[in-house]
């Protein structure tokens, strides 16, 4: 008996190492993707560096920035969600890995019975005391046990959803990483949104200055009968229209302060600047890098990989449920109804082996209905994976677009507001001589105030253009 049982668990054991290697559907293996060898774009750049490798430390230099960003990836709520999501997914591998080796449960017990009697169990005791046996009563009962299950992964089943959850913690990870790129970015734009509205206030507060001095002259004029009562009202109307543009933009830095608080994870309160808008510096537009180098940088492209890597071992556990699960279960124990026996070896030992097959005869089409899924669900994860590529490649492009015509674009508006400036202050001289009339002041200043708030944004959206590049890269996380 006992030499059966050891060539059963003997064939159990070689049959199980057999199979180690034999797993249920295919293996990963990245897409084939015709990706172009360049990105498209007219723009020449340096190849000296790559943009996105270039620490997010290094790639701002303006220090309080930099105590914003470091703050936010600290503190920010999404990203500590987040960094608790790549815990769980390390927990369920943990838990998959444990699947696949024995697991061992033990215990002990004790128990005391005293039946009555006129029980059966009584009489029957005392019957065969009756005849020579010395059964005590009580009945006393001491066991120890260590019990061991295992599933045998025949078919690969375990070893895919141990996969799966591999690559689940790579795609949380990454997804961590994402937001991080996104974090910087946006903490950043939010950053430039503000010193962009800085200027615009200093801007107006000038522009008020100015008319308000204009305001002064034409009344003066009008006194001496130089000018009339609709001169006096047009200017009067520029300057009330000039210090209505003041509230919109103090309303918007408490909003924009209030995401960027948000941001960082903390309440509402003021945020300090450092450096003006003109005097932000960030790297020329460096070498972008090939295409292929997103495959790695992008942290958004690798989450949709790794899904698709999640749902390509997920199709061969599901696969694997069309076949029979094998299990082993063994059982020791030492037991004893008497307490001064129960070390007393070898007879107080006992064993028990199983082992157990189950395969699917009619489960209604619920096998295959899950495999079918399976199938859609690594489809699905494909498609967003190539997706996630070509949404990349326009991002890239589009923001190298936006770095190269906002430069032009900004040289162009540096030369009119200078010309605007000076015609504003030529007509305010002519004006206070009398050689202009009150028309040309308010055209004057009115165009050069538009144009100074024009080039405010263009600094603005430029700064933000090169910080979107440097996202699109795969920049901004370590």
């Amino acid at each position: 008996m006992k030499k059966s049982l050891s060539i059963f668990l003997l064939g159990i054991l070689l049959t199980s190492l057999f199979f180690q290697s034999c797993k249920m559907g295919k293996n990963y293996k990245r897409p084939e993707l015709a990706m172009p060898e360049a990105f498209y774009t007219d723009f020449s750049t340096d190849t000296s560096s790559n943009l996105s490798e270039i620490s997010w430390k290094d790639y701002f230099s303006d220090t309080v920035l930099l105590a914003l960003i470091d703050s936010g990836l600290h503190n920010n709520y999404d990203l500590l969600i987040a960094e608790q999501r790549v815990i769980q997914a390390n927990a369920l591998l943990m838990q998959s890995r444990g699947a696949l080796i024995p697991s061992f449960s033990g215990g002990g017990a004790v128990g005391i019975a005293d039946p009555g009697d006129n029980s059966l169990q009584g009489k029957n005791i005392n019957a065969a005391n009756a005849t020579g046996n010395n059964i005590p009563i009580p009945i006393e009962n001491y066991q120890l046990d260590l019990s061991m299950s295992w599933e045998i992964d025949f078919w690969g089943r375990l070893r895919r959803l141990k996969e799966s959850a591999k690559a689940q913690v790579a795609q949380t990870e990454m997804a961590q990483r994402a937001l991080e790129t996104v974090l910087v970015a946006n903490i950043a734009s939010l950053y430039y949104e503000l010193l962009s509205l800085d200027i615009k206030l200093e801007v107006i507060n000038k522009n008020i200055a100015l008319q308000e001095e204009a305001f002064r002259v034409v009344k003066l004029q009008k006194e001496g009968g130089r000018a009339n009562e609709v001169g006096v009202k047009q200017i009067e109307a520029q300057l009330l229209n000039t210090k209505g543009l003041k509230p919109a933009v103090l309303q918007q830095m408490v909003v924009t302060e209030n995401a960027l608080n948000y941001l960082l994870g903390r309440y509402p309160q003021e945020i300090h600047r450092g450096d003006s808008l003109m005097q932000q510096e960030l790297p020329e537009t460096a070498f972008t890098g090939i295409p292929s180098e997103l495959l790695q940088r992008r942290p958004d492209i690798l989450v949709a990989e790794y899904s698709l890597m999640a749902a390509n071992a997920n199709v061969g556990a599901a696969k694997a449920a069309f076949y029979p699960t094998i299990s082993l279960s063994a059982t020791g124990f030492m037991n004893s109804f008497d307490a001064g026996e129960f070390f007393s070896l070898p007879a107080s030992l006992g064993y028990s082996v199983a082992g157990g097959l189950v395969a699917p005869i009619f489960q209604g089409n619920a096998i295959r209905a899950q495999y079918k899924s399976t199938e859609a669900e690594r489809e699905q994860a494909l498609f967003q994976y190539q997706q996630s590529i070509i949404t990349s490649f326009n991002e890239v492009i589009n923001s190298l677009v936006a770095v190269n015509q906002l430069e032009e674009q900004k040289s162009l508006k540096v030369l009119e507001v200078d010309a605007l400036l000076k015609a504003a202050h030529f007509s305010n001289e002519l004006f206070k001589s009398g050689y202009a009339n009150y028309l040309e002041v308010i055209t004057a200043q009115n165009n050069a105030l538009v144009a100074e708030l024009d080039l405010a944004d263009i600094q603005k959206e430029q700064l933000i253009s090169l910080v979107e590049l440097y996202r699109s890269l795969g920049g901004g996380w370590e």
